[in-house]
């Protein structure tokens, strides 16, 4: 009873004060500031340190940092030109304690003032940083959104660059067709957090005068083998849920291992109420299970133990 009030709640909040506030003709800086208002409702898990920290010219929250041994690298989401690590602090908190994990939150540079490639450029950066002092087998990276689809980018971007390839990814409702495919097929009422609008303006903001189309801004059109294990979350009640979908199929077909998991009657990025809703908790339950699992084979075929 108290879940289905609390899922009522936040879908009421979300629809009438966050998603007409996102996108055009609210400006900007109103529009990162409401964001990050209306997050404060997301408060950090109990026991966990958070520190501010600069790793090759790329801001960072520290999460957890005595927990050294596995790293989770996050990318928010916000269309590429709203969030950052105050505003999913909720989720990626409860990240490092389930996981008993240091997680790096990334903030990376946003659009309009830092157009494709520079938020890319941030995660792979982090990552490199991240090798200096953790095994890539005790990484993974992970994301929401557009922090999704920047996670799955910096994978194919890793493998292309040869460099060491991390444990697993998670994604999060990732958006990663940029040409919005499902625009003209899926009404914007179903989604009670993300518009249309607001996605075409982050299109603006975030590619300029560049293809949106090219995949390593929209990764759903990346050459997708050779990538580690996915975990892909998304909710029924999505206007970008034909991204999943579709990335579910195409991740199938070149045989990467991924387990999709489409949870009825939720939104977009649902799990950031982790601590809040039962079926955000049960979908960041599912990730620690999921990151144990790949350090856990990883481990085994070094002969290492998983602490």
């Amino acid at each position: 009873m108290l879940n289905t009030l609390t899922r009522h709640f936040l879908r009421f909040a979300l629809r009438y004060l966050v998603k007409p506030l996102n996108g055009p003709p609210m400006p900007i800086v109103l529009q990162r500031f409401w964001l990050r208002f209306m997050a404060l409702i997301h408060l950090p898990a109990r026991g966990i340190s958070r520190q501010k920290i600069k790793m090759n010219g790329v801001n960072i929250q520290d999460i957890n940092a005595a927990q050294a041994e596995h790293l989770i690298i996050y990318a928010h989401g916000g269309a590429f030109y709203l969030g950052d690590v105050a505003t999913h602090v909720g989720l990626t908190s409860r990240l490092a304690k389930l996981c008993q994990a240091r997680v790096w939150s990334v903030n990376y540079r946003l659009a309009p003032e830092h157009v494709f490639p520079a938020a890319l450029e941030d995660i792979l950066s982090a990552y490199r940083s991240a090798l200096q002092i953790v095994n890539a087998d005790k990484i993974l990276l992970a994301g929401d959104s557009a922090g999704g689809g920047l996670t799955l980018s910096t994978a194919c971007a890793i493998r292309d660059a040869g460099l060491p390839q991390p444990a697993g990814l998670i994604l999060i409702s990732p958006w990663v067709d940029l040409t919005l495919t499902d625009m003209h097929s899926v009404a914007d009422k179903i989604d009670p957090l993300v518009s249309w609008k607001f996605l075409r303006d982050g299109i603006r903001h975030y590619c300029g005068t560049q293809n949106p189309g090219q995949p390593l801004i929209s990764p759903l059109f990346s050459d997708l083998h050779n990538l580690p294990p996915v975990l892909l979350h998304c909710g029924s009640d999505e206007i970008i849920r034909g991204d999943s979908e579709r990335l579910n199929q195409r991740l199938q077909q070149a045989g990467t291992d991924v387990s999709f998991k489409l949870v009825k009657g939720m939104w977009h990025v649902f799990p950031i109420h982790a601590g809040s809703l039962r079926e955000a908790d049960q979908a960041v339950s599912e990730m620690q299970a999921f990151a144990r699992h790949c350090w856990q084979t990883q481990e085994n075929q070094s002969g290492r133990k998983v602490s």
